[in-house]
């Protein structure tokens, strides 16, 4: 069975979520490494890819990098996280290093992880622009989502506007519709941030367009019938 979307793995702790969140939505999605080739990713034919967060940074000289031809090959992507400032760095936009003082003052962060903490916990997100995978939420509406990282992005691309934002984070959420890549700097997957379900599955339905044509049932039906026949 080839999967309608590919999630690529850049080491986050929440991946596993991710695909059962998607699976359960219906669709049947399968995990690859962040670093593999174009041919691997683009050989099942997937119509979307969601790009999962990582401990690293995009700036460091050893973080994992994506295949250019997979960014640009057209296919709708939401960046979770890391993902998100993966894709702002690929396409010309600036990730900025960033934390907390023990005071809980914002600093630069320097990339000396004794220096700062990571932002680790629940934020306040307030919706700016309602598109994307926020369409059916109301400008200037507010929610809880979960926060787990150290540099945030602090410039956007040409074409890239910014959906959401917290108090500390300006831009935590963002949309090319043109070229149908979106992000958010929080994790939608986890129950802490209640309405991620919402989030990604308007990714998945109404930005990507996929179909809801999956169940746990039916892959073991053709899982067994497959093996029964080789």
């Amino acid at each position: 069975m080839n999967s309608q979307l590919v999630i690529l793995d850049f080491g986050s702790q929440y991946t596993q979520l991710i695909a059962r969140t998607v699976r359960e939505a219906g669709v049947y999605c399968e995990i690859l490494p962040g670093t593999a080739s174009a041919e691997k990713i683009l050989a099942g034919d997937p119509k979307a890819l969601i790009l999962s967060g990582g401990p690293a940074s995009v700036s460091a000289e050893t973080s994992l990098r994506a295949d250019q031809k997979v960014l640009r090959s057209g296919l709708p992507i939401f960046g979770i996280c890391y993902g998100m400032q993966l894709l702002v760095d690929e396409f010309g936009g600036k990730v900025g290093g960033w934390g907390r003082s023990a005071a809980g003052e914002n600093v630069e962060n320097s990339g000396t992880e004794a220096e700062v903490l990571r932002e680790f916990g629940p934020a306040d997100v307030t919706i700016s622009n309602a598109s994307g995978p926020f369409s059916t939420f109301r400008a200037e509406e507010s929610f809880t989502a979960w926060m787990s990282h150290g540099d945030k992005v602090v410039e956007l691309p040409d074409g890239f506007d910014v959906t959401a934002s917290t108090s500390s984070c300006p831009i935590a959420g963002f949309a090319s519709d043109s070229n149908k890549i979106y992000g958010v700097q929080f994790h939608p997957e986890v129950h802490h941030t209640p309405r991620g379900k919402d989030l990604l599955e308007n990714f998945l339905f109404e930005d990507a367009g996929l179909a809801k044509d999956w169940d746990a049932s039916g892959f073991i039906e053709e899982t067994v019938s497959r093996i029964a026949k080789e």
